[in-house]
């Protein structure tokens, strides 16, 4: 396989409807390119195991979205998108261990050797007014002590989170669940695409004119959790994306962090489950020590002194 394959094959071969990171490498491993692959007949496809037919009855029209391809390519690397591959040397090293890497990814800015060092900030969309302060306060305070935070940029906790830590004038890390055509900012306190770019990343890894699905929010919590050294959940419910992520995190043996509210609302009810769970539990910010602990140390931190929440 040649990795320098035509950067608009990898895209054209990532616009099918329903090709998921597994199955996409699949195809590559059996096949050696998106060319050879986009040139398979049907029987060929379906001889893979568990190939979805919806998949393969699409494949001989890809050659129709070429131009249209070329042409969305082209346009977003003029604003500064850039685009990388699996099998691609400059594909960040970081992203190659967590289970089903993203075969093709689109992005906004790069990652930083800083960002080994990462805690995930996560919970509800409709979060409660104290739970967005604490996921504020702890996206500026992580920022403030050299801590990349990383989220994944959904309303509520999440936006609340990357704020912080542009506020705490850190780096972080937005994973969408849609192309990154469909990327707008939510608070004018992210100042502009270009600060962002500048402060961190914003990613990717999905053909980047597709819209926002259930599925994709919850694939992407696999890479929320691995880009993380821990993860550190503010607010949910007991059915929720960030139980997933919470579940995701013991599974990876990575720490889990929950805010232990002193009267938990209606909008925690997926924190006291966790905490049942054994999930460690975080009552001020100046518990954020034990969660620098274990990352590498900081040197000239000191958390400031807070309340309880």
């Amino acid at each position: 396989m040649n990795p320098e394959n035509d950067l608009r094959d990898w895209l054209l071969l990532q616009s099918l409807e329903g090709l998921g990171a597994r199955t996409y490498t699949k195809l590559i491993e059996r096949f050696g390119s998106p060319q050879a692959a986009m040139q398979a007949t049907k029987e060929e496809l379906l001889a893979l195991p568990r190939f979805p037919r919806k998949v393969a009855e699409q494949m001989p029209a890809l050659a129709e979205r070429r131009e249209e391809v070329e042409l969305l390519l082209g346009t977003l690397q003029d604003q500064g998108v850039a685009f990388t591959t699996l099998w691609h040397e400059d594909y960040p090293e970081i992203l190659r261990g967590i289970p089903d890497p993203p075969p093709v990814i689109s992005l906004y800015g790069k990652f930083s050797a800083s960002d080994a060092r990462a805690v995930a900030i996560v919970g509800s969309r409709n979060a409660s007014p104290r739970g967005l302060e604490i996921a504020e306060g702890f996206g500026r305070r992580l920022a403030a002590a050299g801590v990349t935070v990383v989220s994944g940029y959904a309303k509520g906790i999440d936006t609340a989170g990357h704020l912080g830590a542009v506020r705490g004038e850190g780096r972080t890390i937005m994973i969408l669940s849609h192309g990154l055509n469909h990327f707008r900012l939510r608070d004018a306190g992210f100042e502009s695409v270009d600060y962002l770019k500048a402060h961190g990343v914003i990613l990717s890894e999905y053909f980047p004119t597709m819209t926002w699905t259930a599925g994709a929010a919850m694939a992407r919590n696999r890479l929320v959790v691995g880009l993380a050294q821990a993860v550190l959940v503010v607010e949910c419910g007991v059915k929720s994306g960030t139980m997933d992520t919470a579940e995701r995190t013991l599974q990876a043996g990575k720490p889990l962090f929950v805010v232990a509210f002193q009267e938990p609302s209606e909008h925690a009810a997926g924190n006291v489950a966790l905490l049942k769970q054994g999930a460690v539990p975080v009552r001020t910010f100046n518990e954020l020590q034990t969660i620098l602990q274990v990352l590498p140390p900081v040197s000239g931190f000191q958390a400031p002194s807070v309340p309880a929440m």
